[in-house]
């Protein structure tokens, strides 16, 4: 079987090898490297499979970090109690998506049951929305797909990101997908936290989501490049500000309606979307 690059991710040595080799990326060189320290050859793998066959030969494997190899049990799902709250750190529109199922946490780590264990985009998916460093782990689709099953049931009544809305949500209460989670996470932690002006501002990387006013300002959430513009738009659309620099925005979180007034400004790299509450009526 041909080995396969591994793109932008750290490797580390698995199975046979007795030496430590420093972490590297992959740049232009699939498959074969040669260990700096015992010489041997060493099969640059993207799966559990190819690692497998390869160390059964008795050659030097790596694999991405994070990867377990074929000599570690993978996650048993079948009957397993699931954690509600750990549910609740994934959407489950996420978990479907990518077939993995958050399990457990400890610390800054979170463990996911994955049936493709080196799907990076994945990965990097899971840690943006929950802010954990993530250890991926084997497990079969099937059991994935009845573990979703038993999370809906767990977690019904609630919306993903831990969120709750009423039934029928206001008609301006448009937020849609991953990103629309992660705009409601952002609201409901400022919210909690009594913050008195919210700013989503484009950089030329990506975005920034900072909290307070004026002179007091900190940075609360790094929103990466590609979703920017789409945290941009849901943003304009649910408070109706599409052509006009101003609008307004009405969610329900918790049982509670909060209102914002919402304004755009123009920016050197684009514009920036200022979210202030209203006072209560």
């Amino acid at each position: 079987m041909a080995d396969r690059p591994i793109q932008n991710c750290q490797v580390r040595f698995q199975f046979k090898c007795p030496k430590q080799w420093d972490s590297l990326r992959e740049t232009a060189e699939p498959g074969v490297r040669l260990c700096g320290q015992c010489h041997k050859q060493v099969y640059l793998c993207q799966s559990t499979l190819e690692a497998a066959e390869h160390a059964r030969a008795g050659r030097c494997v790596a694999v991405p970090v994070g990867l377990v190899p074929p000599s570690e049990p993978g996650t048993p799902l079948h009957g397993r109690e699931l954690d509600r709250d750990v549910l609740r750190l994934v959407p489950l529109e996420v978990c479907r998506r990518y077939g993995l199922i958050p399990v457990s946490r400890s610390g800054s780590s979170l463990v996911v049951a994955m049936s493709d264990p080196t799907n990076i985009h994945a990965i990097d998916d899971v840690k943006f929305l929950t802010g954990y460093d993530v250890e991926a782990r084997a497990a079969s689709p099937q059991d994935i797909q009845e573990a979703l099953e038993r999370a809906e049931l767990e977690t019904s009544g609630y919306v993903e990101m831990g969120v709750m809305v009423c039934e029928e949500p206001p008609e301006t209460d448009q937020f849609e997908g991953p990103v629309g989670k992660l705009i409601r996470k952002v609201l409901l932690d400022a919210q909690q936290k009594q913050e008195a002006l919210i700013q989503f501002e484009l950089t030329d990387s990506g975005m920034v989501i900072r909290y307070g006013l004026d002179g007091s300002q900190r940075d609360a959430m790094w929103v990466p490049f590609q979703l920017r513009l789409e945290v941009m738009r849901q943003l304009r659309h649910a408070s109706r500000g599409i052509v006009d620099p101003e609008g307004q925005l009405h969610i329900l979180m918790r049982g509670q309606r909060i209102d914002y007034q919402v304004r755009f400004n123009p920016t050197a790299l684009g514009e920036e979307a200022v979210l202030q509450p209203l006072p209560e009526s």
